[in-house]
């Protein structure tokens, strides 16, 4: 019996039905990624996106219960934080700074976010067949170093 070409062939449908079943799994993360929301500020003379949840976020949520910021809605559920602290010449540009680049900049996001779940939904493709694929040949190395030798005749 050919034990090596059937458990390599074990292995194949093994792997492509954990590939099919990984893409499942990933397929709504990547083909529809969950609409993030974000906080968008103006730090440096520029607009700045911060992830809704992060403690980043928490602290503008903070300072706007505080006084310190005053908060709009934009687009998509994000939010517009300009502080209170500026003349109100200073927020109309800053609101229309941040209005004017949050197309491109929740583009941006996007995108990053897409990468980051092709690329989790890869690693989880790959990993267990590759797993299996050298735990097979480690166990196949062992099995050969019992197998007996041919003697040479005398």
């Amino acid at each position: 019996m050919a034990w090596g070409r059937g458990f390599f062939r074990l292995w194949v449908m093994l792997s492509a039905l954990w590939v099919a079943f990984s893409v499942l799994m990933y397929w709504e993360r990547i083909t529809d990624p969950a609409p993030i929301e974000f906080a968008f500020t103006f730090r440096e003379n520029s607009p700045v996106a911060i992830e809704a949840g992060s403690p980043e976020h928490a602290t503008l949520l903070a300072q706007r219960k505080a006084g310190g910021y005053t908060s709009m809605p934009l687009a998509s559920g994000d939010r517009a934080f300009i502080s209170t602290k500026e003349e109100l010449n200073v927020r109309v540009h800053q609101l229309m700074a941040i209005q004017d680049a949050h197309g491109g900049i929740r583009t941006k996001l996007s995108a990053q976010t897409f990468r980051r779940n092709l690329g989790e939904a890869l690693q989880m493709a790959a990993f267990v067949p590759g797993m299996l694929l050298a735990l097979g040949f480690g166990i196949g190395w062992i099995a050969s170093g019992f197998r007996r030798q041919d003697m040479a005749a005398d």
